[in-house]
């Protein structure tokens, strides 16, 4: 009985070990498919494009980190979200654009008199900016507003073979600006896992 007691416990003991190393492989599995795509992200550049209107866009692939990387690499992103009341633990992702707007504007100058002085000034709108600007002797004095929309659009991209689509290759972040004087200068898309 005993002999069946012993057996019994090494075959409970292995299939425990088993079930352990078949966990922890599937665990390393995943962590090397993530550190994969995460070095094809950082090889590859932000894809600049033109929507129909002739409106900038731009697309790359998220950047997957776990909490204690994206701490080391993002200080400065994580200390921006507890600024915000943001607790680092409810950080599902974090996304980063950079714009600058510039336009060259020619605009007619026009005369007001004003007792022995001239003073020239200028209006300019439309629709994504507004400039006030005046010039009195060698000085300018300018007003400038500009406004944008950003659109983000994080999406799944499916694995695929042949016309066959399954699973997730890949989490893709797509922004578009509303300001067609809008260039992107950089992007960054971090999905906190």
């Amino acid at each position: 009985m005993k002999k069946y007691i012993i057996i019994v416990a090494i075959i409970l003991i292995l299939s425990i070990a088993l079930g352990v190393s078949i966990k922890s492989c599937s665990n390393l599995k995943q962590e090397k498919a993530r550190l994969e795509n995460n070095q094809d992200v950082l090889i590859k550049s932000n894809t600049l494009f033109k929507v129909k209107d002739s409106l900038n866009a731009t697309k790359i692939n998220a950047l997957t980190l776990n909490l204690s990387s994206a701490k080391e690499y993002y200080q400065r992103l994580i200390k921006e979200a507890k600024d915000a009341g943001i607790k680092e633990g409810r950080i599902n992702s974090i996304t980063e654009l950079g714009t600058n707007t510039s336009d060259t504007i020619i605009v007619r100058l026009k005369d007001s008199i004003i007792i022995y002085d001239t003073l020239k000034c200028f209006d300019y709108n439309d629709e994504f900016m507004a400039m006030k600007g005046c010039i009195r002797n060698d000085s300018l004095s300018l007003n400038y507003s500009n406004t944008d929309s950003l659109i983000q659009f994080v999406s799944r991209v499916p694995k695929q073979w042949w016309f066959f689509k399954w699973g997730t290759k890949a989490i893709q972040q797509t922004i578009i600006s509303k300001n067609p004087k809008t260039k992107f200068n950089y992007q960054k898309y971090i999905e906190i896992k």
